[in-house]
């Protein structure tokens, strides 16, 4: 009878020993790699932590808590996952130890603000992980989701700009009646569309309006289907004259951001590149129309002032030019030596539909200028962003970025 049960409890033992066994076999099996935390975060906002517990995640500290098992971490990102509408997550930058990523979500109230978070996870022994991001959740909020003038006097007009672009490093640069600041970009998706301007005049005004072929689709309103809004990003800059004709020309590029709720290219609709239409090229007044997405993963810098007006009008180049005399005074290298202006015209929106076509541009040309402004900037070099921007106290402004992922 002892026999039998010594037997019995060895066949028991033994059992429990080679599950254990199974389980940190299954354990080493999960790789921490980009793929495997994209979709544990993703199985989170959704309720399901069983990935993250296969993950062996033991710390998580972060600016929103400190958490100290897998199924802690699993209920915070079910929180943020019933909380935000549309949760997403996507890691677009691995190295051994750490992860550069991008979170978003709308934030559920009538305006209806897309908040997006640029963080860094880094992994500092086995199961526990550090968070940095971009900003601390109280100015997120006040980034993001905190109602601008402009968003109320649109709200039943069109969706909401996401805001989310830039980040100011520094406040106040050039003389004392000056409004200049240093901005720094986000990595992000753009839709990059482009055409020469063969007017050499300003009457045209080419640039104001996107061309024909930067849309995918027509405007359909289906249902209670959502639609989200991007500013749009015009430059114009001269091209050498043809040396035959002597003729100038000039590039047009229109650069708009993707709405965060598409991550990757893959995600978004197949572009047509060939037999773009366009009213422009069938009146000779423009040629080689392209259009493309690109992911820009490097923060850029720029020197940015308050700007209402066309980016083709005369007083835009008044206004480059003072930009690039501003930032030459305070020791701020542009891309290049004579850079062309940026301008995000005041009222101007991208349209995007729930598929991520470019369904519409809208332009509120009626807004009062004394009350809404756009923008006009240059771009600086990436040594702006190695070396901080001082603050006019003696410190640099980094932003939470290392220096070596410029």
């Amino acid at each position: 009878m002892l026999f039998v049960l010594a037997l019995l409890i060895l066949r028991e033992s033994l059992g429990l020993i080679y599950s254990t066994v199974q389980r940190r076999e299954k354990l080493r099996a999960v790789k921490w790699d980009s793929e495997t935390i994209e979709e544990a975060v993703r199985n989170g906002f959704a309720g399901d932590s069983r990935l993250l517990k296969e993950l062996g995640i033991k710390t998580w500290s972060n600016p929103v808590a400190d958490v100290k098992s897998a199924s802690e971490a699993g209920e915070l990102l079910e929180s943020a996952g019933n909380f935000f509408e549309d949760p997403r997550f996507l890691i677009y930058e691995e190295s051994e130890s750490k992860f550069k990523w991008i979170a978003s979500g709308t934030w559920p109230v009538a305006w209806r603000p897309r908040v997006r978070v640029y963080g860094t996870s880094k992994f500092k022994s086995e199961g526990h992980i550090e968070d940095d991001w971009d900003l601390m959740p109280f100015s997120i909020f006040f980034r993001d989701v905190w109602p601008r003038l402009e968003d109320i006097y649109d709200l039943y007009v069109a969706p909401v700009v996401e805001k989310s672009t830039f980040t100011i490093l520094k406040q106040k640069i050039g003389g004392f009646f000056d409004n200049y600041k240093v901005v720094q970009s986000a990595p992000i998706l753009i839709k990059r569309i482009s055409l020469i301007d063969e007017t050499n005049s300003r009457a045209q005004r080419l640039a104001s309006a996107l061309p024909d072929f930067a849309f995918s689709a027509d405007y359909k309103q289906r249902g209670t289907a959502r639609f989200d809004a991007t500013q749009i990003y015009i430059s114009v800059r001269p091209l050498e004259k043809d040396a035959i004709t002597q003729k100038v020309r000039r590039q047009i590029n229109w650069e708009i951001p993707i709405p965060s709720r598409f991550h990757t290219i893959a995600q978004l609709p197949k572009l047509e590149t060939t037999n773009l239409n366009s009213t422009f090229v069938e009146q000779n007044w423009a040629s080689e129309p392209k259009v493309e997405y690109s992911f820009i993963h490097k923060p850029r810098a720029f020197l940015q002032a308050p700007f209402s007006g066309d980016v083709q009008d005369p007083e835009a180049d008044v206004l480059r030019r003072k930009l690039i005399t501003a930032a030459s005074d305070a020791g701020l290298p542009t891309i290049q030596a004579d850079p062309p202006a940026i301008v995000a015209p005041n009222g101007a929106k991208a349209i995007f539909d729930t598929l991520g076509h470019l369904v519409l541009a809208a332009y509120f040309s009626r807004r009062p200028k004394f009350l809404f402004s756009g923008s006009l900037a240059i771009e600086l070099h990436p040594s702006v962003l190695v070396g901080g921007v001082d603050n006019g106290n003696g410190k640099n402004n980094h932003h939470h970025h290392d220096s070596d992922d410029r």
